[in-house]
């Protein structure tokens, strides 16, 4: 059973959604208004909302964009109840978050499948790490397992990754999704000796887990890409992911911390190199651009301390 937050400024309404729920099991707690909600959310920490769009105060979907938009408040799930059928409210309902929609007079059979659909969802969701964990875990076991050069190549890999995923503004799930890559990629090196073929020898190992079907194409992409050959194949694939800047991060800091560690740790030649590089395969050269102007701000850092 869940706990399930109804919040309406109509008390009759209110009261009355409040006993339905509370029938099927649930712990409920009300509120009136926009600002009662939010202070609920944070007392209560609810699993599920029940919130009216025509609210006094902050509207229904200003409640809903500022949850959403919250870390600590995002992934509780929100069925907005409304008057309005318009699609276009619905879809201004969906834009600021809301999981779900319930058209008044409610349908109290609809409303109960969404409760115990949204619980399931929320049941499934908290039983899975979430993925920074992994990305720890996965750094702890190639501390354990790999050796110093694989270490300081993904410690060298995700200081540069993190700093453009700043840069570009990325989302917390795509940082996440690129420092499991950064790791992943050299699970398979550690058995052979050659950086390139570690990468193919980690593809073979991805086969049954569901991260392979992005992961897969984006080290294929970013080892055909160094070699500089025709990868538009996994282009297409990526693109239609919407990870094109991920992977093209990827091979950037890939590339760079390789010659990093070929020519003993000098930023300078090391940045030359893969320019040079960059422009002869096709790199993103708007990525390239950033990665220099984050190495030229930390030499003006180093100098100033």
């Amino acid at each position: 059973m869940g706990k399930i937050l109804v919040v309406d400024d109509n008390e009759q309404i209110r009261e009355l959604v409040k006993d339905v729920v509370e029938s099927w099991g649930h712990t409920v707690i009300a509120a009136s208004e926009g600002r009662g909600c939010l202070d609920a959310v944070r007392h209560e920490c609810p699993d599920i909302i029940l919130l009216d769009v025509m609210l006094p105060g902050l509207s229904g979907y200003e409640v809903c964009k500022e949850l959403k938009g919250s870390r600590l408040t995002r992934n509780i799930s929100v069925i907005m109840m409304t008057a309005l059928s318009d699609i276009e409210d619905r879809i201004h309902g969906f834009k600021v978050g809301a999981d779900n929609f319930l058209v008044k007079p409610i349908n109290y059979e609809e409303l109960q499948a969404i409760i115990n659909k949204l619980l399931r969802e929320k049941v499934s969701g908290d039983t899975m790490e979430p993925r920074a964990g992994v990305v720890k875990a996965l750094y702890k076991t190639m501390a354990a397992i790999g050796n110093e050069r694989y270490l300081d190549l993904i410690t060298t890999e995700c200081l540069y990754a993190l700093k453009l995923a700043d840069n570009l503004s990325l989302s917390e799930e795509a940082t996440e999704r690129l420092e499991a890559a950064i790791m992943l990629q050299y699970f398979g090196a550690i058995a052979v000796t050659d950086e390139t073929e570690g990468k193919e020898a980690t593809l073979s190992l991805l086969q049954d887990l569901k991260l392979g079907k992005w992961l897969q194409p984006v080290l294929t992409y970013t080892v055909k890409a160094a070699k500089g050959e025709d990868c538009t194949a996994e282009k297409e694939v990526i693109a239609l992911a919407g990870m094109g800047v991920e992977a093209d991060i990827l091979l950037i800091v890939n590339r760079f911390a390789l010659i990093l560690a070929e020519r003993q740790n000098n930023v300078n030649v090391a940045l030359s190199l893969l320019k040079r590089e960059g422009t002869l395969k096709n790199y993103n050269l708007e990525i390239l651009k950033r990665l220099e102007q984050i190495i030229n701000d930390e030499k003006i850092l180093s100098q100033i301390k």
